[in-house]
């Protein structure tokens, strides 16, 4: 007489993991290739000034994370996934106000830049750059 065979929760884990990673692989490479010129760029001014926009870049980016995550935790408890929705929620407290250490970022580079190089930057004026 067979018993019930159950899958257990690490296989399906597995699966689902490797499922995942396998759709990303092409894209994984495509970054790659996009990011390699910068990789293997040797001239501290150029990386300076990419880390700069990269900072301020990311301000847009960082800011509305946590509403995005506590409006998907809010909607998750709103179709049923409770715990999934509270979760999501906690998680939003964690994400917040991460835009503030990008612009604490980009304002210290920017200091940095401005006693090693030519032309000085201006703070405010990179800081209200309209992303990308």
């Amino acid at each position: 007489m067979q018993e019930n065979v159950t899958i257990e929760a690490p296989l399906v884990k597995d699966l689902v993991f490797v499922t995942y990673e396998s759709t990303l692989t092409e894209h994984r490479l495509k970054f790659r290739e996009f990011l390699a010129p910068l990789l293997e760029e040797n001239d501290p001014k150029v990386l300076l000034y990419f880390w700069i926009n990269f900072s301020s870049q990311g301000i847009a980016m960082t800011e509305p994370v946590e509403h995005w995550i506590r409006r998907a935790g809010n909607n998750c408890k709103d179709l049923g996934f409770k715990e999934l929705g509270e979760q999501l929620c906690k998680h939003a407290i964690h994400e917040a106000d991460h835009h503030l250490l990008m612009i604490e970022d980009t304002k210290r580079l920017i200091n940095r830049w401005n006693k090693i190089y030519i032309p000085k930057l201006d703070t405010n004026t990179i800081l209200k750059q309209p992303p990308i």
